[in-house]
């Protein structure tokens, strides 16, 4: 339920899995991603559910 610290963890993780482009660290983000489903109409989720689908589109 700390909202902030959830999204400032998400982008570290987007961050991360951009530079690995590893496959344990994609489902896991995903994953988390999906846990954050109660709060998708904030802006902050949709960001990272934004670049979820960018890094998706760029693999």
């Amino acid at each position: 339920r700390k909202l902030d610290e959830a999204a400032a963890t998400m982008h570290r993780t987007i961050d991360a899995v951009e530079l690995t482009r590893g496959g344990g660290g994609l489902n896991l983000a995903f994953a988390a991603g999906r846990e954050l489903r109660e709060w998708r109409q904030e802006p902050w989720v949709q960001d990272v559910n934004d670049r979820l689908l960018a890094l998706m589109a760029a693999i």
